[in-house]
């Protein structure tokens, strides 16, 4: 069974691209009238982002085809919560035009609530979004969220490690059969058994 776990491993790990998200300051701006204060760091030689205040960190332009039929996965982890911490998608300067905004468990429920939790200060949750899940074709920027619009108050949102995974040619690994279960097993057992002498 575990040559036959490690084959599958292999074939799935052939079939399948992934790439991190690496920031760069000069791709990074406010995101219109949700910039009101506070601003972004970029940390770990790109890796990391940190976004505070009460400020949205625009990533553009990015190539929204390579994130289609994506899986993007990333730590996220905020030190305190604010209204809306998360990560969008929009095409122009104004999130009230049809952006879309993943929520992760800010004291607003705005924007889409699929991933949003009770969410604890300064704990780290690793986040996966199936992107082929939504409809991202009209999007030219990424935002990195840090709400909080309560005048003497601020947020932090703290992003890392974004890694998009795209399948490229993924074979559909049927589940063996009994015949070849038993193949495996029994040269399992001849292997085990020439080991033994």
């Amino acid at each position: 069974m575990k040559l036959f776990t490690g084959l599958a491993f292999l074939v799935l790990s052939l079939n399948v691209n992934a790439a991190f998200i690496t920031f760069d300051e000069s791709n990074l701006s406010g995101h219109g009238a949700q910039a009101t204060s506070g601003g972004f760091n970029v940390t770990n030689g790109g890796l990391n982002l940190e976004v505070f205040g009460n400020y949205w960190a625009s990533l553009a332009p990015i190539d929204i085809s390579t994130l289609n039929d994506s899986v993007l996965s990333f730590d996220f982890m905020t030190t305190n919560v604010g209204e809306i911490n998360g990560i969008g998608f929009d095409n122009d300067g104004e999130i009230r035009t049809g952006g879309l905004v993943f929520n992760f468990g800010g004291t607003q429920s705005y924007g889409n609530q699929d991933f949003a939790r009770a969410l604890t200060a300064n704990v780290w949750y690793n986040i996966t979004i199936d992107l082929a899940n939504y409809d991202l074709t009209s999007f030219n920027r990424m935002l990195f969220i840090a709400d909080q619009d309560q005048s003497g108050r601020s947020t932090t949102s703290n992003f890392r490690n974004l890694l998009v995974t795209t399948p490229s040619n993924v074979v559909d690994v049927p589940e063996p059969g009994t015949a070849l279960m038993l193949a495996l097993v029994l040269a399992g057992l001849g292997f085990s058994a020439r080991q033994k002498r």
